[in-house]
């Protein structure tokens, strides 16, 4: 379901003029797609989210969005 979630997510930015950046430090807006079915996975996108952090705080016209059943249950 993540996989086709994010590829729907993917071709309604591509239709609105978004590209994809190789690097997360090219990128102007990043999305995680999450779910939090398993303890694990959640603890992976926290740490994810903690490294996105130090680039924010480096980028602060950065934007960070957090989709999924993550966003959903928090």
């Amino acid at each position: 379901m993540n996989i086709a979630d994010s590829q729907l997510v993917t071709a309604v930015l591509r239709r609105a003029g978004f590209a994809s950046a190789a690097r997360p430090e090219d990128a102007d807006v990043i999305l995680l797609n999450t779910c939090a079915i398993r303890e694990h996975a959640e603890e992976r996108v926290l740490g994810r989210l903690s490294d996105l952090a130090r680039l924010k705080h480096r980028r602060p016209e950065l934007r960070l969005g957090l989709l999924g059943c993550m966003a959903q249950h928090n």
